[in-house]
């Protein structure tokens, strides 16, 4: 009987060296260092729309824009700023953004007026935010259209019986 009693203890003795010897290996000396991805996580979009109130007055200014998720339109009756943010992820395959102008119907010019004033102040950014918060320089353009035109008013006469596209471009995402 004590020879069993001796081997039990001789067994409890390694089982215990082998569990104090696996708890030293999980000790604190080793410094694990998590690498932080800092892709691209946010798309930003910025478009903006001044016009003069001649352009608002003869013609029905119309937008379109890559907005999130899908190409969308509008009609403006007055100057537009168009700000909005989609994930990374959701990148369209191409950023478009036009702004024309359609003859409204039935609109007569003032007699009294000899000459029109026709400026145009019309933008369109695209930027990137990495996940850290810092631009991604790598990525987005601007693009603008900064003038003005002026007409007489017989030559306004004619111009408002037209579509006129005053700023128009599309930009496809190299991959």
């Amino acid at each position: 009987m004590k020879k069993m009693m001796l081997f039990k203890a001789a067994i409890l003795c390694v089982v215990m060296m082998a569990f104090g010897l696996s708890l030293t290996a999980c000790g604190d000396d080793e410094t694990v260092t998590e690498v932080v991805a800092n892709d691209r996580q946010t798309i930003n979009m910025t478009y903006s729309v001044s016009l003069s109130d001649n352009w608002y007055k003869y013609f029905n200014i119309e937008v379109t824009y890559t907005g999130a998720g899908a190409v969308q339109s509008e009609t403006l009756d007055m100057d537009w700023k168009m700000n909005f943010s989609i994930p990374a992820a959701n990148e369209p395959d191409e950023y478009v953004f036009s702004v024309v102008a359609k003859p409204k119907a039935g609109v007569e010019l003032d007699p009294e007026v000899e000459s029109y004033e026709l400026p145009v102040n019309i933008s369109a950014e695209v930027s990137a935010v990495k996940a850290d918060g810092s631009a991604d320089d790598s990525y987005g353009f601007y693009k603008s259209d900064n003038g003005s035109k002026t007409l007489s008013a017989a030559s306004m006469a004619e111009y408002i019986k037209e579509e006129h596209s005053i700023f128009s471009f599309s930009e496809k995402v190299e991959e």
